[in-house]
């Protein structure tokens, strides 16, 4: 029978509620940003093709 080395990891755990919280907040925070819909908009037209070119 093969030993098997024990390997540890020291990473910090994140917990998904806690990632889940921030990703929300900063939906929130770009909703709230002024004109953010605009260059959303603008960034859209910027990088997809246009259907009739």
């Amino acid at each position: 029978m093969k030993k098997v080395k024990e390997v540890t990891c020291d990473v910090r755990g994140f917990r998904e509620e806690s990632i889940e919280h921030r990703y929300m907040t900063l939906l929130q925070e770009i909703k709230m940003t002024d004109g953010y819909r605009n260059k959303m908009k603008q960034a859209f037209r910027n990088t997809v093709p246009d259907e009739n070119g």
